[in-house]
């Protein structure tokens, strides 16, 4: 995302990442999470299937989070 992990710019109830990607993960614009240096440059249905993968690990539950070897699996097939 090229975001800082936590940024008191962001507002109130974002300033933390994980808390800002929860936000923007209802609205699912993909847009808002990529890294803007990218300008654009990206496939965006990979990069849709990467921003799933990672809110999956935003999971509340320990237990419903993917481990880093279902995640790296993921990654690499996308």
């Amino acid at each position: 995302s090229g975001q800082l992990a936590k940024d008191p710019n962001r507002p109130k109830g974002q300033t933390n990442i994980i808390d800002w990607a929860k936000s923007l993960a209802d609205r699912r614009k993909l847009s808002h999470f990529m890294d803007p240096r990218l300008k654009g440059q990206y496939n965006s249905k990979q990069a849709l299937q990467a921003l799933h993968v990672a809110l999956s690990c935003l999971a509340g539950e320990l237990r419903s989070r993917p481990s880093m070897k279902v995640v790296l699996k993921a990654l690499e097939q996308i």
